[in-house]
């Protein structure tokens, strides 16, 4: 789907598997549509200044406390929980996301698209994904791997902070989303986004908000105020909120073909045996 014109709804995602350049996507955006002179802050609120998983959210839109229900009936509920979300305002708000699309025991979306607007699914090659997601959660290698593996794979629940994020494996992930036809979707390869930045965030604009008119020159300062060498000594100097506590930096290494350093053959045979379609499809075999 190339353009998101005639989707009905108010909320649209910015999706991806855990380390795959959401939030680099998220703070391209933000200084996208900034209208301070300086770089974006990477601590305060961008346009896409909420997840769909958090508990405080869905708590206040819910007027339930989650941590009284059931993952059962959390699921349940998220569809009129974004429906309350998307009726509570005039304006299009995007949400982050990590969960896989999924359905219901009723057969219906667990992320409606009745009230759903775009989706932009930012994907990576789940050889350097694996890499990222061990530095990020101060896991070996080995368990990373398992876990772009693991069919039954999620994140949060029990009381944390966010809510459960089902994610299954790499590839039940990715084609949860560009396999649906129900929520026009844009996908944008972390590797082209490497290679121009201001390209990328041109067709992600371009796609979820077709009312924009495109300004190149903005473009490029919003790819020079988000440069990773900038982010970095941002995170250095006044920490990032989204760093997990067991990371020594969140912004780390940005690099495309990492996975040549540290993952062995072995695991990359693994990855490849489980993901090798959707993988060829991306150009990552």
């Amino acid at each position: 789907m190339e353009r998101a014109e005639q989707a009905a709804g108010r909320i649209d995602y910015l999706v991806s598997y855990p380390k795959s350049g959401n939030t680099w996507m998220r703070i391209l955006l933000a200084n996208y549509f900034s209208e301070k002179d300086r770089p974006h802050d990477i601590n305060d609120p961008g346009v896409v200044n909420r997840i769909i998983s958090s508990r405080a959210l869905f708590d206040d839109l819910a007027g339930i406390p989650s941590t009284d229900l059931t993952q059962a009936e959390i699921d349940a509920l998220m569809p009129s929980v974004l429906a309350t979300l998307a009726s509570n305002g005039t304006e299009r708000v995007w949400l982050k996301v990590h969960d896989a699309q999924f359905r219901l025991p009723n057969g219906s979306f667990r992320l409606p698209p009745e009230v759903s607007g775009a989706a932009v699914y930012i994907v990576r090659n789940p050889l350097d994904v694996a890499v990222s997601l061990a530095f990020h959660s101060g896991s070996s290698i080995e368990y990373a791997v398992q876990r772009l593996c693991d069919a039954e794979h999620s994140m949060g629940g029990a009381g944390a902070v966010h809510l459960r994020q089902w994610l299954g494996s790499w590839s039940q992930h990715v084609e949860s989303w560009i396999g649906q036809q129900e929520i026009p979707t844009l996908v944008v390869r972390y590797e082209d986004m490497l290679q121009d930045a201001a390209q990328e965030l041109e067709r992600v604009i371009t796609f979820a908000r077709p009312e924009v008119a495109i300004d190149h020159a903005k473009a490029k300062r919003a790819v020079q105020a988000a440069h990773f060498d900038k982010l970095r000594a941002m995170e250095d100097r006044s920490g990032f909120r989204e760093r997990d506590a067991r990371q020594k930096a969140f912004f780390r290494s940005g690099r495309s073909g990492d996975w040549q350093e540290y993952l062995s053959s072995e695991q990359v045979k693994r990855i490849q045996d489980h993901h090798g379609a959707i993988m060829r499809n991306f150009g990552y075999l």
